[in-house]
């Protein structure tokens, strides 16, 4: 470190002030400390102590952070059908914790239950899974385009407008229903996807969209504000509870209202079948 000095103090002394002569004694006195320790240059540093690819500071910081995507403002319509997709939600959420049910079916710990509102049966239905709450959510709500993997009754489902984050439209398309009875349905949906503590939610009701004109091959069925949740089971880890709305019009004519529901109990069952299935298989 001495030698390190010495240009320094030459510019010192021929500066010749008594500030200066001070300064060089204690630089002195500093090299020929025992304490005295030579400090690493950049480059010694750097081997030293690696910096993170993500470090924002290190030489490589700006390139390895990836650039934050810019939110797009949305649109009047999209404003509008964020909106509504909340407001359904509510209702959905509203209806699936409403009081008035009545079981109409159960097997162990599952249950169907029906309710009349507004002139309409709406169903509801409960069905305990065994299986992390986290990773059948993702499977079940969140990875809503590979419902017709393990949904027998959906045979397409794809997003066609994201509108915000948990906001997007989705158009389906079912199978033959009600054992063959009932010709195949298309849906166009408005859904929320989100979640509050730890319930896991979908929310959907049908919307009409000047991209998803009605079509002569299907006829368009209507969801009215439908729900369906995951949550965490009391006192019963790695098991959720599933439980979920059918509030739909499949428009139907002149089918007698008895076959309707003796239809949306099968549906049921088939649609608890296949989320025990579904909970087999994320189980590994």
């Amino acid at each position: 470190m001495a030698g390190g000095l010495v240009p320094m103090f030459g510019r010192l002394l021929a500066a010749g002030s008594p500030s200066a002569i001070k300064t060089i004694r204690a630089g002195l006195m500093l090299a020929n400390s025992p304490y005295c320790i030579t400090l690493p240059d950049r480059k010694q540093l750097s081997a030293l102590i690696p910096r993170s690819e993500t470090d924002p500071f290190g030489a490589e910081g700006p390139r390895a952070v990836a650039p934050r995507t810019p939110q797009k403002a949305l649109s009047k319509e999209e404003l509008d059908l964020k909106e509504l997709a909340e407001t359904n939600c509510e209702k959905a959420l509203e209806i699936l914790q409403a009081d008035g049910w009545h079981q109409v079916d159960s097997e162990e710990e599952d249950g169907l239950f029906v309710r009349d509102s507004g002139g309409r049966t709406i169903w509801k239905f409960r069905t305990v899974i065994k299986c992390c709450p986290e990773k059948f959510a993702q499977e079940l709500l969140h990875k809503c385009e590979n419902c017709p993997s393990w949904n027998q009754t959906i045979q397409q489902c794809h997003q066609t407008h994201r509108i915000a984050d948990g906001v997007e439209i989705i158009h389906q398309v079912t199978g033959l229903l009600f054992g063959g009875v009932v010709s195949k349905r298309e849906f166009v949906n408005l859904r929320r996807l989100g979640r509050r503590g730890d319930m896991h939610y979908s929310a959907v009701a049908s919307i009409e969209h000047r991209d998803l004109p009605l079509r002569s091959s299907f006829v368009r069925a209507l969801n009215f504000p439908t729900v369906l949740t995951v949550s965490p089971m009391d006192g019963a880890p790695n098991h959720c509870v599933v439980e979920g709305t059918l509030n739909y019009d499949l428009k139907l004519r002149m089918v007698p209202q008895l076959l309707i529901q003796r239809g949306t109990l099968s549906v049921w069952r088939q649609l608890r079948t296949q989320m025990l299935a579904l909970a087999e298989r994320v189980r590994g």
